[in-house]
């Protein structure tokens, strides 16, 4: 997984595991949380899609089905799954 910010332009990929292919496409605007892309991708691909740079690091997982496609940071990700492990960890 990347740490590094997303930036306009950025070239990356949605990943389709059914299909087993790649959709190349950029990165179009972002702010704090997510960033929006013009990867083209049929249906199974749009939600919980991980979204991959040039160098195959995850940059995003897809979480919209509508153009321009949204995706959530991975530094955003990796907030919510430390605060679903710390509610856990709290319950146990």
């Amino acid at each position: 997984m990347c740490n590094q910010p997303v930036r306009m332009s950025q070239e990356v990929h949605v990943y389709d595991g059914l299909s087993e292919r790649l959709t190349p496409g950029n990165v179009t605007r972002f702010n704090v949380s997510e960033f929006c892309h013009n990867c083209v991708v049929i249906g199974n691909a749009t939600f919980g899609a991980p979204v991959i740079d040039k160098n195959g690091e995850m940059v995003g997982m897809n979480h919209s089905h509508q153009y321009p496609l949204t995706a959530i940071k991975i530094s955003a990700l990796q907030g919510t799954i430390r605060n679903i492990k710390n509610t856990l960890w709290a319950r146990g």
